[in-house]
């Protein structure tokens, strides 16, 4: 009596560098049973061999992995069959940002690399409970402080990476000044008492004297 063969099928996701990734034997005999003990998954590297289902295995590297199954029945008989898996990279979450005053507009601009594709997917969190999912937003902070903002990218493959950076929104200065009493004719002295707290220094200043002579002096 001629036996016939076992059809030799299996699942396969691609996936992330170091990922572990299990393949999913879905093998189905022509009679009796599969003998899944010795059911064998190639993993390229002929020394690397899962045995069992499912196979798992964890990706070292990045690179397209041929896959071979060989599914082997009871009574001997086998049929192997191979599916392509795609290991990426991970991609490296950057970003720049502008320092601005509170309610003036933050630029941020995407500078995330991918070795494996391009970055397809942003999610923007900007530490004041806002988020957003373009590639380069713009965003209105209410608020003076210093706030963490994360950006989470992703790969065609669907690998994350994300970094956190602090964006500085400056508070106006505190402006405040004294003067002398003096009489017509005579000089009046101007003293600047503003403050920039916490955000440094006063580096200009323009005053007006309510004639027609103003201009930007320092002190």
């Amino acid at each position: 009596r001629t036996q016939g063969v076992p059809q030799a099928r299996f699942t396969s996701d691609s996936g992330c560098i170091a990922d572990t990734l299990c393949l999913v034997d879905q093998s189905i005999p022509a009679e009796g049973a599969l003998d899944s003990r010795i059911s064998q998954f190639d993993i390229t590297d002929p020394t690397s061999l899962v045995l069992g289902n499912p196979g798992c295995y964890p990706y070292p590297d990045s690179g397209v992995y041929q896959i071979r199954l060989t599914a082997i029945d009871e009574f001997g008989c086998a049929d192997d069959t191979t599916n392509t898996v795609v290991i990426s990279s991970i991609p490296r979450s950057l970003f720049a940002a502008d320092s601005v005053c509170v309610g003036d507009t933050t630029r941020f601009t995407d500078l995330s690399v991918s070795d494996f594709g391009n970055i397809i997917s942003w999610d923007w969190r900007f530490g004041d409970g806002s988020t957003d999912s373009v590639a380069n937003p713009v965003h209105v902070y209410q608020n003076p402080g210093v706030y963490n903002v994360r950006l989470i990218v992703r790969n065609p493959i669907g690998c994350p990476h994300d970094t956190i950076l602090p964006v500085v929104v400056f508070s106006p200065p505190t402006v405040l000044f004294t003067t002398d009493t003096a009489c017509y004719g005579e000089q009046t002295n101007f003293s600047d008492a503003s403050s920039n707290l916490p955000y440094g220094t006063i580096t200009s200043w323009l005053w007006n004297f309510d004639t027609s002579n103003s201009g930007v002096f320092t002190d």
